[in-house]
This record gives structure tokens, C-alpha cells and sequence, in this order.
């Protein structure tokens, strides 16, 4: 599986006058080509060119992850009830379980990711909810030479998710070059351009394309300044999946 999906062919939403963007690589479980996402059900790439609020809204069963990656974007839920600021490098786990409600206040010039994963919907319906805030201090970062590797959730990291099989890392290119990503038999990689430009398998790849990957090993050739993003899951969850 090589399957590159430009940004233009990602679902584009506007909110809040204009001030609000989003592309998205997934929704509803499906790519852009209607394909199933094994667990990755809601993948939101948003950047706010104004301030703007998500009033309080309901959450069940879906674990969500919110990643900072430019600006602030603070969190209200009703189990702390109070305001959580997170920055620019912080993360956010929402397990949703048996449900909870939160608000959303996301400042000008902030971007962020908002990713939404099935950890077995049935099963995540009967557990208590919870959050769990995590500052960059709580994701290793590996240097070997030009190639840093952040890892989100899994591997060294301390961050487990309620998702089988998930794990969600950085990897960055501070020089142009070859990299191969090594692909396990019978796990899912999406990978998302965060910056730069590179080719993924041989297809030309900018900032904001996502590719799906399995099937042997990912030959990368990265321009200096690359970053890209990637979600690795299980090909065939032990449960089925919403969207299936």
C-alpha cells in the first residue's frame, strides 16, 4: 500500500467567519478514497487565524489526542472544571469512555492537530472517562545524526493509549538525504508532511500530504527542514472498528 492524498483531495472545513481552518486526511473512519482507516476514525490538521471558542460539547467513547504544534489552545471539562492551557509541543489524551463534555478556546495563530481513534468503542463505552495533559518533557527525543525522532505514544515513550497497537512519532530531517522507514508486517503507517517537502516511495510529497503505508519498508529522500508526522496501527485490530 502506497496511497498519497494531496491536501486538495483532503475534506477542507471553514468555521467562525473565516477564522478557523481545517484539512482532513480522515473522517468517519475512511481516507479521502473512502478506504477504511483501521482505528484512526477523525483526523483534523486546524489552524486559527483568529481566536475562536468550541462551547461545551459532549465526548463518548472515542479517545482523542490534541497536539499543539503552534499557539495555545486551552481545554475546560467538567470532571476538573477549570481551564487547562496547553502550548505550543504539549499534548492532550481524551479518553472519552462513558462520556464527559469540554469547551475549546484556541488563540490567533494557533495550529494543532485533533486526532480521534477507536479504542474499541463497545468496550470504551463501559469505562470511566479521563484526561491526560503531557508537556514536551514527557516525550523522548533521539538524535542520530541529522535524523531527531519525538515520540508521542509508544516506543519510549511513557504515554500509553487505550488504542491496540498505537504509536504516534515525530520524525525530523535537519538535512537533505535518504531515510527508510521501517514498516512492521501487518501494521498501518499514515504519514503526514508537517513541514518541508520529501518523496514517500517515490511520490513527490509536500506540506500538508498524508500518505498510507504498508507492505514493506518506506524509502523517504527529504529535503533539509522536513518533518513529518506518523500514525502507526495495527492493519487488522483485534475488534472491529467503527467504520467498518
Amino acid at each position: 500500500m502506497r496511497d498519497l492524498f494531496p491536501k486538495q483531495d483532503q475534506l477542507q472545513a471553514t468555521m467562525f467567519g473565516g477564522r478557523f481552518h481545517a484539512n482532513k486526511p480522515v473522517v468517519g473512519g475512511r481516507d479521502p478514497r473512502g478506504a477504511a482507516a483501521s482505528a484512526l476514525f477523525y483526523w483534523s490538521h486546524a489552524y486559527a487565524t483568529g481566536a475562536c471558542e468550541f462551547g461545551l460539547h459532549p465526548h463518548e467513547g472515542f479517545e482523542i489526542m490534541t497536539f499543539v504544534l503552534a499557539g495555545e489552545n486551552a481545554h475546560y471539562d467538567t470532571a476538573t472544571a477549570k481551564w487547562t492551557p496547553l502550548v505550543k509541543g504539549d499534548f492532550q489524551v481524551i479518553r472519552s469512555g462513558s462520556g464527559l463534555s469540554h469547551a475549546e478556546r484556541i488563540a490567533e495563530g494557533t495550529r494543532a492537530f485533533q486526532i480521534w481513534f477507536d479504542p474499541d468503542l463497545k468496550q470504551s463505552l463501559r469505562e470511566p472517562p479521563g484526561y491526560e495533559d503531557h508537556s514536551p518533557r514527557d516525550v523522548p527525543s533521539v538524535a542520530k545524526g541529522d535524523v531527531t525522532t519525538t515520540e508521542y505514544v509508544g516506543g519510549r515513550s511513557g504515554v500509553r493509549a487505550a488504542t491496540e497497537g498505537l504509536s504516534i512519532r515525530k520524525i525530523a530531517f535537519a538535512s537533505a538525504g535518504a531515510y527508510t522507514l521501517r514498516l512492521a508486517a501487518g501494521q498501518r503507517y499514515s504519514v503526514y508532511v508537517l513541514a518541508g517537502s520529501c518523496r514517500l516511495g517515490g511520490k513527490a510529497a509536500a506540506t500538508d500530504d498524508m500518505m498510507n503505508a504498508a507492505g514493506g519498508d518506506l524509502r523517504i529522500e527529504h529535503e533539509a527542514g522536513c518533518e513529518l508526522f506518523v500514525i502507526e496501527l495495527p492493519l487488522a485490530p483485534s475488534y472491529a472498528p467503527v467504520a467498518r
